[in-house]
């Protein structure tokens, strides 16, 4: 049966799609052609839920909430190739789709909620159903059965909830929202994948299921494992590399816990490769700083005996000009001594002449 429900100004009703159609339309919202002919259900701003069940949207279709914490849910509906979701906070309930390849967008989004049911077809080519994040969401939730969908954002995702979602590979893979998340939590989830690499801020796992036909990666994030299984050739986390397709079991309870002890072996691998880099980075420290501390004391030496050099150098420069100055005082003494002696002597001549002369006269 296609009902409509709604709440508005905290009042519900609920109706059948015929008289909603006659009564009911424009109380909740309206239907127009957007600028490209698109039909275009626009919500109106003081609904605080609009609730479609069973409707078939029959061709390529946009939703608009004029008001941005309206919640929009639409239940076991029918869609064409293209839906847009603008604004609001929406959920998806075991949508399906008529036409191949359809793509699902969603713009200024703050929750998305998206409840797969897939089919397993026989042609496992023939849908790819495309779920868009166009913008920044708050939070992503997605549970269900995942077979034929990929997850894809062109802008980030700050909480993804995995939760109660079987997830196996589909052609190239299709959780391309791990790249872009900044916390993810699984909880009772059974994912395959290619490879899986969980680069995030928090990463939390409790009772599910992980296994990758290629690699692990979740070194780049704080990591809570509690109940879960991790099946990959290779698993990469912080604590070490783990390179053997053994399935690895996270417990709190340690005794059934293979992946415990199979990271605490390889944490003491890379804590000792940790320990020996840092004995090397210490010792390299310490040359350095013992090499720095010679150095300074040199120069301080050097800077010690550089001033007194200068200072003996000037003392010298001094004494050197004193003895020049005496030197000269003394030559200038031996000269006037001789002059004085020069002058005696011809003093001491002309006496001498003066008492010859006089004594002949007698």
């Amino acid at each position: 049966m296609q009902t409509i429900s709604y709440i508005k100004e905290g009042k519900e009703v609920t109706t059948n799609k015929l008289s909603h159609q006659f009564f009911g339309t424009r109380k909740a919202y309206s239907i127009k052609l957007d600028h490209l002919k698109r039909k275009e259900i626009e919500v109106l701003e003081n609904v605080e839920l609009l609730h479609f069940r069973n409707f078939n949207f029959t061709d390529t279709i946009r939703f608009h909430c004029q008001n941005k914490d309206t919640i929009l849910i639409l239940e076991d509906c029918n869609f064409e190739n293209h839906i847009n979701f603008h604004q609001g906070n929406i959920v998806l309930d075991k949508p399906s789709y008529i036409g191949s390849f359809p793509d699902i967008n969603f713009f200024n989004n703050d929750e998305v909620e998206l409840i797969l049911d897939d089919k397993q077809e026989e042609n496992r080519h023939t849908l790819e159903k495309c779920y868009t994040m166009n913008s920044r969401v708050k939070s992503l939730t997605v549970t269900g059965k995942m077979i034929s969908s990929c997850i894809k954002t062109l802008s980030s995702v700050e909480k993804l909830h995995l939760k109660n979602l079987t997830y196996k590979q589909f052609r190239n893979g299709a959780i391309y929202v791990i790249s872009n998340v900044e916390n993810i939590k699984i909880e009772g989830s059974d994912i395959e994948e290619f490879s899986l690499s969980y680069w995030c801020k928090n990463l939390e796992i409790r009772n599910s299921t992980i296994k990758a036909t290629h690699s692990i990666d979740t070194r780049g994030s704080n990591v809570v494992l509690e109940n879960t299984s991790l099946k990959a050739p290779q698993i990469i986390s912080c604590k070490g590399i783990y390179t053997q397709d053994e399935k690895l079991y996270f417990s709190t309870n340690d005794s059934e816990a293979s992946g415990n002890r199979k990271l605490a072996e390889t944490s003491i691998i890379s804590s000792l490769k940790a320990l020996t880099s840092q004995a090397e980075r210490s010792c390299q420290i310490q040359k350095e700083q013992i090499a720095e501390e010679v150095a300074e004391r040199y120069e301080e030496t050097l800077e010690d005996y550089q001033r007194w050099l200068r200072y003996d150098r000037t003392q010298r420069d001094y004494y050197e000009s004193e003895i020049e100055k005496s030197e000269n005082a003394i030559k200038g003494l031996e000269t006037e001594k001789r002059e004085v002696m020069n002058n005696v002597n011809n003093c001491l001549k002309k006496q001498k002449i003066k008492t010859l002369v006089s004594t002949n006269k007698k």
